[in-house]
C-alpha cells in the first residue's frame, strides 16, 4: 500500500480506527492526516522527519504523531516491522501528551495490545466493533509513558554549506572529530564556525557529533555482530566506559542492553 492509498484509507472513514502491519524496507514521504499516529517499530529501526529534525525510532520503541502534522517516515531495516494505529482526533482532547510529537519505550502492555490488532490489518475499526474498547484502551494508556521520552535527534538543514558540512561529519563520525580540524578544512575561524553551527541546526556541534555517533552504534548493534567494544571505536570513542555513559545518555539503556531489543 503506497503512502497516498494509506492516507486516503486513514481518512476514508472520520470516526474509526485505522490499522496497518508492515515489514520491508520503505519511506513515507512526507504528508500529514487528521488523525493521530501511533507507530510501533518491532525487530529493527525507524527514522522519523519533523520540521528539518530527524529523529532515531529504535526497536520496542513506538512514535506519536499529533493529528495534522507533516512528516516523512524511513523504515530503514527489512526486517524492520512497523505497526500503525491512526486514531480519531474527537479522542485526543484530554491529555497534552495527544498534542505533543514523542517518542517512549513501548512497555510490555502497549506491546501485546498492538500484537492483537495484528488481525485487523488495512482495516478500520468502528465503535460497533466488539473490541474498539480494548483499541482506545491502548490509546489512553500511551501517555504512561510520558516521562520516558527518548530523543536522538539529527536536526538538517538546506544551506549549501551546512549540507557540505553535515556530510563531512557524516564521513569522518569515526575520527577524531574537532572544530579546530572543521573550522581548518571548511576555512573558518573557531568563533564563527561555533555560533553558526548552533544558530544554524540549533545544537552545537559536541552535541550533533555525539547525536550522529549513537545513531550509528544503534545501527551497527542492529546491522553486525560486532562486539560493543568494537561498535564503540567504530564510532569514535577510545574507552567503552565513556561509550556506555553517552550512549545511557542518549538512549537510557547500555548498548548491550539496546542489544537484546534489537535483535
Amino acid at each position: 500500500m503506497n503512502i497516498v492509498n494509506t492516507i486516503f484509507e486513514v481518512e476514508l472513514e472520520k470516526d474509526a480506527v485505522f490499522i496497518v502491519h508492515e515489514k520491508f524496507e520503505r519511506t513515507f514521504n512526507k504528508h500529514q492526516h487528521s488523525k493521530g499516529q501511533l507507530s510501533y517499530v518491532e525487530d529493527g529501526i525507524a527514522y522519523i522527519s519533523i520540521e528539518n529534525q530527524q529523529f532515531v525510532i529504535p526497536a520496542k520503541h513506538f512514535v506519536w504523531i499529533p493529528k495534522n502534522v507533516p512528516h516523512e517516515l524511513k523504515v530503514a531495516h527489512s526486517a524492520t516491522q512497523l505497526h500503525s494505529i491512526y486514531f480519531p482526533v474527537v479522542t485526543a482532547k484530554e491529555d497534552s501528551f495527544y498534542e505533543q510529537f514523542g517518542i517512549y519505550p513501548a512497555n510490555d502492555l502497549i506491546i501485546e495490545l498492538i500484537r492483537f490488532t495484528e488481525r485487523w490489518n488495512k482495516q478500520s475499526i468502528t465503535s460497533k466493533n466488539e473490541f474498539s474498547e480494548l483499541l482506545f484502551g491502548l490509546f489512553h494508556i500511551l501517555s504512561e509513558e510520558k516521562n520516558k521520552q527518548l530523543s536522538i535527534m539529527l536536526p538538517f538543514s538546506e544551506d549549501a554549506k551546512m549540507i557540505k558540512i553535515i556530510d563531512y561529519i557524516e564521513q569522518y563520525y569515526g575520527t577524531n572529530l574537532s572544530i579546530e580540524m572543521m573550522t581548518q578544512h571548511f576555512n573558518m575561524s573557531e568563533r564563527t564556525f561555533t555560533r553558526w553551527f548552533k544558530k544554524e541546526l540549533g545544537i552545537t556541534f559536541k552535541q550533533y557529533v555525539k547525536s550522529v555517533r549513537i545513531t550509528k552504534a544503534i545501527e551497527f548493534l542492529l546491522k553486525t555482530n560486532l562486539s560493543i567494544s568494537e561498535i564503540a571505536n567504530k564510532v569514535g570513542y577510545d574507552s567503552l566506559p565513556s561509550f556506555s555513559k553517552i550512549f545511557h545518555e542518549f538512549t537510557g539503556k547500555r548498548p548491550h542492553e539496546m542489544r537484546k531489543e534489537l535483535k
